[in-house]
């Protein structure tokens, strides 16, 4: 059995195929295809422009402290979590 788009194309390929024999449809194509790269790169910079802001807004509620060896500091008791009261 030979499927019937072998013998009669569906009417998308058969308008795919007639615009892509025009001349003016494969100009405003590559124009368009151009727009799409220019709005890739418009979007990837917003991005960036968008993650600095997070990471600035992120490191302002950091505070930055540096240890020495030998510093007491306080640790944590990994013994008191819930994991370790529903094992019991």
């Amino acid at each position: 059995i030979i499927p019937l788009e072998v013998e009669l194309p569906s009417l998308r390929i058969s308008l795919r195929d007639y615009l892509d024999k025009d001349e003016d449809y494969r100009v405003a194509r590559l124009a368009e295809l151009e727009l799409l790269d220019e709005k890739r790169i418009r979007v990837l910079n917003h991005l960036k422009v968008y993650q600095n802001r997070v990471s600035r807004g992120y490191k302002k509620c950091i505070i930055h402290q540096e240890f020495d060896v030998g510093d007491l500091v306080l640790k944590e008791n990994q013994k008191n979590t819930v994991k370790d009261r529903e094992k019991k």
